[in-house]
């Protein structure tokens, strides 16, 4: 299967509900044929969502809807500099690898994400990191 086809087969599955609580509801598709995902996430209460930083990932934020606060921070600085960021849509920001981050939003925002890495169970690259 050539690269084309394999996109349009990606693209046939659709995004599929893979997590809903009192936080937010996430909707992914997930492409490890390709080596990417993208999550689309509905906030439902202002509550902190991230906390983590990646080692190998790279990811792409884009808020379509809403407002909040981003916050974000070098885990290789020696002393720790949190940057709060006040944002609403629309708003986009790419956070590099070693790069704690968080958001806070309001509930109805609606924040899509890429990653350069499909999503692995069993490798995750998710490492906590409390910023809020």
């Amino acid at each position: 299967m050539n690269v084309e086809d394999q996109v349009r087969a990606i693209l046939a599955r659709g995004f599929t509900k893979v997590h809903e609580d009192g936080r937010r509801a996430i909707f992914e598709l997930n492409c490890p044929e390709v080596g990417f995902s993208v999550k689309v996430l509905v906030v439902k209460s202002a509550f902190p969502l991230g906390n983590h930083f990646h080692e190998r990932t790279t990811e792409t934020f884009d808020l379509k809807h809403g407002n909040g606060l981003f916050l974000h921070a070098d885990t290789k600085m020696f002393v720790l500099d949190v940057q709060h960021t006040a944002i609403s849509a629309p708003f986009h920001v790419m956070v590099e690898p070693g790069t704690a981050h968080a958001f806070v939003l309001a509930p109805g925002s609606v924040l899509v994400y890429y990653a350069n890495e499909a999503f692995n169970e069993n490798d995750q690259d998710i490492h906590p990191f409390v910023l809020v």
